[in-house]
């Protein structure tokens, strides 16, 4: 069932924002590069190391592997929550379903269906909350299971920061559940400090730690106060209705289910209503997470509400309901998912499917990748065929176009958002207040000057002011327009637009 669901995954002209991001990274990376130093990526590492181990054994080859993967992550995923709901038995039956609904939930809208770091990091988290919940009264055994909540939820704060607030919810559910004692919480530090020392040792010996900080982590707190803007386009509206639409009919279940199961909260043993404490604890931790990012939402961060939902829509499925009504719930929750599912095969095969093909209108229910995925702009079939072998630079927002046009980011400048803030010459950078540095001219000269880009894509107008600050550096580009597009190219490949 998973990997039909997430078929659409596996479209070849599928590039979604951030595994984009991760793989061209990682291709970089696979060129000799250091991630921050010569890869600029905002954020931890740790998804770029996962698609650049894939990269590194499987080349051109590596998205589809990793979605592949993904597919067994889920499966992976989605039994071990199973099964750690199931131990504690808070339902008479179909606790099978509970899998059928994560599988579910992570994989709508399918425009959603990449392994984002906010879908790596289900699975360790549900390990870390499991292992909260089986403390008991053998010390030897505490201690264990803390130091892997410790090392498990800084694999999820690597892989990416809103982990935090979970890691919050990880220890408010540590203090209600039972009498805390500072040996257990120091097990618990051990294992963070263990985690991290692994992964910052790396970046030490390779030169680019100061890079990390600056990148990973100053310029991250700064992307925070960076709501909506040229480079960062947020439609939280949008993604909210996106995001609404999917999980509808699962959300009022659970929220049914939540309600069910509070107004019964005493009938129920002390381990069940210990895993209800848990779910509550993060439902809120994720809820406070979302608050925080309002302005920034994206799909992926619905993600992490995908365990404590399926929990309390499962609650519903153990009504004493009729059959047939149970059967029509289950369909219910299929509807609009699969009327979505109906609109990809139109968008894929639109000859076969002209019938359910999306209009421009309906545009917003398909993430906006109807573009990408139709190829409507010129530009991809004017710059596809052109051969660029020192690699192009994409002065927009989306690192997919890369993978699109089949070709490589020429120098380390892999996200133009970052540069955009940092560049002194671009308009972004008087915009805001940085506490990470401001990239010097020196820097971005010597940048150009050893990887010189064969085609520099701008469909906002910012590459003249490099031009301007540049001269001799970018005054023998030529310019040209392709359908959205400046491009700007060397008087040899310009030839061949």
């Amino acid at each position: 069932m998973i990997p039909l669901l997430r078929f659409p995954s596996f479209h070849a002209e599928l590039f979604l924002p951030e595994e984009s991001l991760y793989l061209l990274n990682a291709q970089q990376l696979g060129g000799g590069a250091q991630l921050y130093t010569d890869a600029w990526l905002a954020g931890p590492p740790l998804m770029v190391w996962i698609y650049y181990f894939f990269h590194s054994l499987f080349g051109s080859a590596a998205l589809t592997l990793i979605r592949v993967f993904t597919c067994m992550y889920i499966y992976l995923s989605a039994v071990y929550f199973t099964g750690m709901i199931g131990q504690y038995k808070p339902f008479r039956k179909h606790v099978g379903l509970m899998s059928l609904l994560f599988v579910l939930l992570v994989s709508v809208p399918w425009y959603g269906q990449e392994l984002s770091a906010s879908l790596f990091v289900l699975l360790p988290m549900c390990i870390s909350f499991h292992s909260m919940l089986q403390l008991g009264d053998s010390r030897t055994q505490n201690f264990a299971r803390m130091f892997q909540v410790g090392l498990w939820m800084t694999v999820c704060i690597l892989a990416t920061y809103k982990s935090v607030f979970i890691l919050l919810g990880v220890l408010v559910a540590y203090f209600s559940l039972r009498s805390p004692r500072l040996e257990e919480l120091a097990s618990m530090f051990g294992g963070f400090v263990t985690c991290l020392f692994i992964v910052l040792v790396p970046l030490f010996f390779s030169g680019s730690l100061s890079d990390f900080w600056d990148l990973g982590v100053l310029y991250y707190w700064d992307r925070v106060g960076i709501s909506d803007s040229l480079v960062y386009q947020y439609d939280v509206g949008t993604t909210i209705r996106a995001w609404a639409m999917s999980w509808g009919l699962i959300l009022f279940l659970s929220t049914v289910g939540f309600m069910h199961f509070h107004a019964k909260f005493y009938s129920y043993v002390a381990s069940i209503r210990a895993v209800d404490v848990t779910m509550v604890v993060w439902l809120l931790s994720v809820t406070m997470m979302l608050l925080f990012k309002w302005k920034r939402l994206g799909l992926p961060d619905f993600t992490l509400l995908v365990p404590p939902v399926v929990f309390y829509a499962s609650q519903t499925f153990d009504f004493r309901l009729i059959r047939k009504l149970r059967v029509l719930l289950v369909l219910g929750t299929m509807a609009v998912p699969l009327y979505l599912y109906g609109s990809y095969a139109g968008i894929r095969f639109p000859e076969t499917f002209s019938w359910i093909q999306p209009t421009e209108e309906a545009k917003w229910r398909h993430g906006g990748t109807l573009d990408a995925l139709t190829q409507a702009d010129p530009i991809y079939q004017a710059i596809r065929s052109v051969d660029a072998p020192n690699g192009v630079w994409i002065m927009n927002d989306q690192p997919g176009m890369y993978h699109s046009l089949d070709k490589t980011c020429a120098n380390k400048y892999t996200d133009f958002r970052i540069a955009y803030y940092k560049f002194p010459a671009l308009p972004g950078h008087s915009q805001v207040s940085l506490l990470s540095k401001t990239e010097q001219d020196r820097q971005i000269f010597q940048t150009f000057a050893e990887n010189p880009p064969d085609l520099i894509l701008d469909p906002w107008e910012n590459f003249p002011y490099l031009q301007q600050r540049f001269p001799s550096l970018f005054s023998s580009y030529q310019a040209k327009t392709i359908g959205k597009y400046r491009v700007y190219s060397k008087a040899e490949i310009g030839e061949g637009l």
